[in-house]
């Protein structure tokens, strides 16, 4: 936010933005009696409610603003009103809470809102947080402040309060940054403790490729299962780089629910769907990689491999480049070179 002087433009507040899932439990709280985040997530977010809150991380004020913390947050309230509407007039994807804007802690003498504990965690984590406390401030969007100011501008249509949060039907689709949550619980069932990464291994995975994958136009390879429940139950990590030199479509992380191996098949069926559409059929037929555990996924690729050529009329070699044990369990190094006849 910034206030114009007789030198121009200067900023006199200013906030760092986050996308919230409400964990429906005192996060910050936890995380202050020492819980890291892997552990603390309720098997609740990986329910597909495409529902979440825009947060401000905090709100620093300058100090020629601070007798005047109210006006900031008045200009706030409006401002996000009009972004938040925007926002989800324009995706399809993303539909964030209309009603109220969560803020970090400010100071111990300024609060803006009602101040409320903090069940919201970012869907990405950044590594120094003022929300990660046990309490956070909440503006009110749906109500009028008899102070309230109207600024210049077209004011953006609210969507109103009674409408339906967008659901997912079952089966596979894209893996979005919003579904970052859901990556450690399906690894915490999926996997025993000394196989498991730690969060920001894994929100790396998702947001580099998908960053990578825009900035050189590469294919969205990544994929989720949904249950018939609206869970999701599975995931597929794949993005295109480099090994030795040579471009090559990485498959980082299969993770699949116990209980749910359909969801696996499923899962490798599509991402090859993908693979022949983007590569094979463009006359691109890049080698996969892939590290596979020998209970889980390197059983189920075997099989998956060994219906291809019917499938898709092509020969792939699959070659064991290394074995090794990881955990307790079994790993194999596989490098799946296409043949297109």
């Amino acid at each position: 936010m910034e206030e114009e002087n007789g030198k121009g433009w200067k900023v006199v507040a200013e906030s760092i933005l986050t996308i919230d899932q409400d964990l429906q439990i005192n996060a910050g709280k936890l995380i202050k009696n020492g819980a890291t985040v892997e552990n603390i997530l309720p098997d609740d977010v990986l329910c597909q409610s495409t529902e979440r809150f825009l947060s401000c991380d905090s709100v620093n004020i300058f100090s020629e603003m601070r007798d005047k913390f109210n006006l900031v947050e008045i200009i706030y309230k409006d401002f996000f009103k009009r972004y938040i509407a925007y926002q989800n007039k324009n995706s399809s994807e993303l539909l964030l809470n209309n009603t109220k804007l969560i803020i970090g802690p400010i100071s111990a003498n300024i609060h803006f809102g009602k101040k409320l504990k903090n069940t919201y965690l970012p869907v990405s984590l950044i590594g120094y947080s003022k929300k990660r406390r046990v309490y956070v401030d909440v503006i009110d969007l749906n109500t009028d402040n008899e102070n309230e100011i109207i600024l210049g501008g077209e004011v953006s249509e609210n969507i109103s309060d009674d409408r339906e949060i967008v659901k997912i039907s079952g089966g596979v689709r894209p893996l979005l940054s919003t579904d970052i949550l859901a990556i450690p619980v399906i690894q915490r069932k999926a996997y025993p403790d000394n196989m498991r990464e730690g969060m920001a291994g894994l929100q790396n995975y998702v947001f580099a490729s998908a960053i990578n994958n825009k900035i050189k136009n590469f294919p969205d390879l990544s994929l989720k299962y949904v249950d018939a429940e609206n869970k999701m139950v599975g995931l597929l990590i794949s993005y295109q780089g480099v090994r030795k030199g040579f471009p090559i479509v990485y498959v980082e992380k299969l993770a699949v629910i116990p209980k749910n191996i359909i969801a696996g098949g499923k899962l490798i069926n599509c991402f090859l769907e993908k693979y022949q559409k983007e590569y094979l059929n463009k006359k691109n037929p890049l080698p996969i990689f892939i590290q596979a555990r020998e209970e889980t996924t390197y059983l189920l690729l075997l099989k998956q491999f060994s219906k291809l050529k019917e499938k898709y009329g092509v020969d792939f070699e699959v070659e064991e480049v290394n074995k090794y044990v990881y955990g307790q369990s079994t790993m194999h190094a596989l490098l799946i070179t296409p043949y297109i006849t």
